[in-house]
């Protein structure tokens, strides 16, 4: 008999925005291919004030009614620090529980995410497994919850890289199927525009190096709450010759990004940042990824041999890590790139499948 799962999440993926809750997709068809049929709730992204409120109280009711009216053999719950509400009136019966944090929903970033962390710490008490996407989160994890069993914690990237996408493919391909000219080099941030993702510091960077590397241009894809703050900020600098601004892509294109591209600047500033699968994608694509210490990718990145660790987050320090590795020698340069593409084997979604589906079974 198919064993049924309820999976619960506001953040999920759409065709306007197809990286929101990505990871919440690419964990449901984990499930499938585990042999779940899989009934999933979830918001997907709108700027309309009135809708997201309709789509939330939507998602409560819905939520509230499939615990307690439909069978489930398993309950799996994303990002619990809202969409665990519902489970505050679930009549429990048998069904297992399964709670995944991905970030702020354990370490708040902003006054609003702490005003929901109790949800979250109510569906860490009654879980029966919690899912993290990092060892490095696994530590943020324990500071919180320090009497959580540690068998019943599960270490998985957020579905993996799929490597059927994200492989390393000819420059000269990728630049012509972004329509980028060949004659200028790329050095690219990929992230929301939000507080303390570094966008700012991946600006002031670029302040610093278009004298220096008038070769260069630079690649910005994401959107979010601080676009206009991002815009102000290229206009003030002067910059608007120098930046090429997507706000989305989808796999295959952001792909061609990380394959046209000499650098990935990844300087988040989040402790909530508890992976980082955009620089494991990148790293599959055989671009060097510089990052910044203290947040998740730390827990992939092996500095100065896979990628780059910054000591300190600031825009200056963006430019000299990144002058650095253009200095280095080209046959260095090319050693770091396989270190990168190799060292992503570990994370592959084949390999998170497999994993998964052996973490599953012993519930």
């Amino acid at each position: 008999m198919v064993k049924k799962v309820l999976v619960l999440s506001n953040m999920y993926p759409s065709l306007k925005y197809p990286h929101y809750g990505i990871f919440v997709k690419n964990t449901n068809n984990i499930l499938e291919q585990s042999g779940y049929q899989v009934d999933c709730i979830a918001i997907t992204k709108t700027k309309n004030k009135f809708i997201k409120l309709f789509k939330y109280l939507f998602f409560v009711l819905k939520a509230i009614y499939s615990l307690n009216i439909k069978k489930y053999d398993l309950v799996y719950v994303h990002y619990p620090a809202f969409s665990a509400i519902p489970l505050r009136f679930w009549i429990r019966n048998k069904n297992k529980l399964i709670v995944n944090i991905h970030g702020n929903d354990l370490v708040p970033e902003e006054e609003r995410d702490k005003k929901y962390i109790k949800n979250t710490d109510i569906a860490v008490k009654f879980s029966d497994r919690v899912v993290l996407p990092s060892h490095y989160f696994e530590k943020e994890f324990e500071v919180r919850y320090p009497n959580y069993k540690k068998e019943n914690i599960f270490i998985t990237p957020s579905g993996g890289v799929n490597r059927d996408i994200f492989f390393p493919k000819s420059k000269l391909e990728a630049l012509k199927e972004l329509k980028l000219s060949s004659d200028y080099k790329y050095i690219a941030f990929v992230s929301r525009i939000e507080i303390n993702k570094g966008w700012d510091l991946f600006i002031e960077a670029v302040k610093y190096l278009k004298d220096l590397i008038p070769e260069f241009k630079y690649i910005i894809v994401g959107s979010g709450i601080q676009e206009d703050l991002l815009e102000k900020m290229i206009q003030e600098n002067n910059l608007e010759d120098y930046i090429i601004k997507y706000d989305y892509l989808d796999h295959k294109q952001l792909s061609s990004v990380y394959n046209a591209i000499e650098i990935l600047s990844f300087p988040s500033l989040r402790k909530s940042e508890s992976l980082g699968l955009v620089g494991l994608e990148a790293m599959a694509c055989r671009a060097i990824v510089v990052s910044t210490r203290g947040t998740g990718p730390e827990s992939y990145i092996r500095d100065g041999d896979n990628g780059f660790i910054m000591e300190n987050s600031t825009g200056l320090d963006m430019k000299n890590e990144i002058i650095k590795i253009l200095n280095m020698p080209v046959s260095e340069r090319d050693q770091l790139k396989l270190n990168a593409d190799k060292s992503t084997e570990f994370y592959s979604k084949e390999n998170t499948l497999k994993s998964f589906k052996k973490f599953i079974n012993t519930l």
